[in-house]
């Protein structure tokens, strides 16, 4: 019974398998409650704070920590249940996850205050241990995570423009020091002070506190200027991207997966497939908009991604949701017509496959055109546009 419970909390905390509305509810509540707290640890330094929000901020401290507390407590009795064989054992299987590094930050956002109490912990050190909450957040929210898995795959390459910009600052610093060390000798009296000047120039920010007054450091500073316009535009470059990467990798995971569930397209191999996502057009289309009729052409193979859709036929009316598809009757050909009324219940996004793409690429791949004769061979004369 235990063990079955423990189960389905990893499940739930962890999201594996099939994700259901109870992970998507616990993760986006986590979210709300760090965000509150960040805003309560900001609302706490207002020195004219009058007492009774100060009470409630120091609930909301208690509740916020004894929630990740949980949490916490949670992930590491549930860590045996994780895929991973070396999370497998009961010991030194929660002892491996505790020192994953998502499991130390969750440790470290919550024991500075229950160690507070038998230590003299300053104050402002627990704000700052606080902090960490914002990094807990590349756990719950999508978009976090996929800041992460960019960063961690451009590393190299972030480090590199860094290094660069390092260096950029360092040389623009040091001439300066040469150039303007006898007419400002306050100013630029090191490379060390110079090496102000040269980060405000280079991050375009110009405080103005420090500037060239001799004409070649003029010329200099106007140089460093339009370089620091580019250098310190690489790493957004480098960091958009990887995004661009990252939604086109989701996107084709996705698709696959979708396809997958078709069954003309179930037992292709793997470069057809990427094919076949190549060719899949996406379409939203909003609630409650007839999205065929009868007599309309079977032109093409939709592919329910998210949303929900009625088929009205002289058969009845069918409801489709994720994952299922209709008007697989144009991959037949012979000009098709539709005897069903397909009309969305919810916004929808399709994946559309024409029969025009699809003829392209039984030309174009042996084995497609091999499984569409298999299918065509099966389904002619059958009625056009079945929903599955």
């Amino acid at each position: 019974m235990a063990q079955s419970v423990r189960a389905r909390l990893f499940r739930l905390l962890d999201g594996s398998g099939r994700v259901g509305l109870g992970h998507h509810l616990l993760n986006a509540a986590l979210v709300v409650l760090i965000l509150i707290s960040i805003g309560s640890l900001a609302v706490e330094t207002i020195s004219s704070l009058p007492p009774e929000w100060r009470e409630v901020t120091r609930f909301i401290d208690w509740f916020t920590i004894s929630v990740f507390t949980i949490e916490y407590l949670a992930r590491l009795w549930c860590a045996v249940e994780d895929r991973r064989e070396r999370f497998h054992h009961p010991v030194w299987g929660r002892l491996r996850y505790a020192m994953t590094p998502m499991a130390i930050v969750d440790l470290l956002a919550v024991l500075p205050f229950w160690l507070s109490f038998i230590l003299p912990f300053d104050l402002r050190v627990l704000r700052l241990f606080r902090i960490l909450w914002l990094i807990k957040m590349t756990r719950y929210s999508p978009a976090m995570a996929s800041l992460a898995s960019v960063v961690r795959a451009e590393g190299r390459t972030l480090i590199s423009a860094m290094l660069l910009m390092l260096i950029t600052v360092m040389v623009a610093s040091t001439l300066m020091y040469e150039v303007e060390r006898d007419a400002q000798p306050e100013a630029f009296s090191s490379i060390p002070a110079a090496l102000w000047w040269g980060i405000i120039t280079l991050t375009t920010v110009g405080y103005g506190d420090i500037v060239p007054v001799t004409d070649l450091g003029r010329a200099l500073g106007a140089l460093f200027m339009f370089l620091g316009v580019g250098l310190f535009a690489l790493p957004a470059a480098i960091l958009a991207a990887g995004f661009a990467r990252e939604i086109r990798r989701h996107d084709f995971v996705v698709s696959m997966n979708r396809l997958l569930r078709v069954p003309i397209l179930a037992k292709l191999d793997a470069a057809t497939l990427a094919n076949l996502t190549v060719a899949l057009v996406k379409r939203a289309v909003p609630a409650r908009h007839a999205l065929l009729r009868p007599g309309d052409p079977a032109d093409a193979l939709y592919i329910v991604v998210e949303g929900q859709l009625d088929v009205t036929s002289p058969r009845g009316t069918r409801r489709l949701h994720e994952g299922d598809f209709f008007g697989e009757s144009a991959l037949i050909g012979g000009h098709q017509t539709l005897d069903s009324t397909i009309t969305t219940v919810t916004e929808c996004q399709l994946l559309v496959l024409s029969a025009e793409d699809c003829t392209q690429l039984a030309s174009d791949d042996p084995a497609f055109a091999r499984r569409l004769k298999e299918f065509v061979d099966r389904h002619r004369g059958s009625p056009a546009g079945t929903p599955h």
